[in-house]
């Protein structure tokens, strides 16, 4: 879109030079006026660019190819400078459109080509200008050659400036993937650390797992003497007090079996609440 922008900029100058050169050579007067038109179709066309571009493709080539025929004859045909300017238009085809629309418009300008190369165009269309001379041929030429160059030139100059972009572009890509790998190797480095970490606390956990299973066997070892080699004697003891309490006649030294008993029965509830919390 922004070369056939130029384009325009290119055919604005182009149909001013060629009409002003029309004039001074004594041109029909339906060429000039055509030539005027065409001029102010161009502008039009850059007063509508870019939201149809489409439609201002199509239009601005097929005007540019329509102009060829009504020019032929004036400029002297096959041996003129209208074969010039078709070539350029052709090149400028070629770079601002794409798709089937380049190819239709192609297939267009070939068809004419052809028609003009074996086909005598009619009365019609004009005949060659007495007052075209060898001179206005040479200047045609010229203005089609500098149309051509400034293409090339502003080709060139796109060329450049994307492949300076280009360049920018890779050395932030390099600079980014440098960072990258330097990240890469950092997160490689806690990604170890991590590892050695993990594997440690694995050791650890192995290690305090071991303790906390062997005071657990120690802890059911105490549960099991707790219950039968401490509180099996405390029980009997009990019950040798029951007994006593219960033969006839009290001794005097009661009130001492009673705080036995007493102590007794605190220490079997301090056993038992012992093995609860060691069951």
């Amino acid at each position: 879109m922004r070369l056939f922008l130029y384009g325009l900029y290119l055919a604005v100058a182009f149909r001013l030079i060629q009409t002003t050169h029309q004039i001074l050579v004594g041109s029909p007067l339906p060429i000039i006026l055509l030539g005027v038109f065409n001029l102010l179709l161009i502008l039009y066309f850059l007063h509508i660019y870019p939201e149809k571009f489409t439609l201002s493709v199509i239009i601005f080539y097929g005007m540019a190819l329509c102009s060829s025929l009504f020019f032929w004859n004036d400029t002297g045909g096959w041996d003129g400078s209208r074969p010039y300017t078709l070539i350029v238009l052709v090149v400028a085809i070629v770079i601002t459109s794409h798709g089937v629309l380049q190819v239709a418009l192609l297939a267009a300008y070939g068809l004419v080509m052809l028609m003009l190369s074996t086909v005598t165009l009619p009365e019609w269309t004009g005949s060659r200008n007495d007052n075209y001379s060898v001179l206005s041929l040479e200047f045609d030429f010229l203005v089609n050659t500098l149309t051509l160059i400034l293409i090339v030139w502003h080709l060139k100059m796109r060329f450049f400036s994307y492949r300076e972009s280009v360049e920018v572009a890779n050395e932030e890509l390099s600079n980014a993937s440098e960072t990258l790998d330097a990240q890469t190797r950092q997160l490689h480095e806690q990604q170890v650390e991590l590892n050695a970490i993990r594997n440690n606390l694995e050791d650890i956990v192995s290690v305090k797992t071991r303790e906390v299973l062997e005071k657990s066997d120690v802890l059911k070892t105490y549960a099991f003497v707790n219950a039968h080699h401490v509180r099996g004697p405390l029980a009997r003891i009990l019950g040798l007090i029951h007994l006593i309490e219960l033969e006839e006649g009290s001794h005097p030294q009661s009130g001492t079996l009673d705080k036995i008993k007493q102590e007794a029965e605190k220490m079997d509830a301090i056993i038992q609440r012992i093995n609860e919390i060691t069951s």
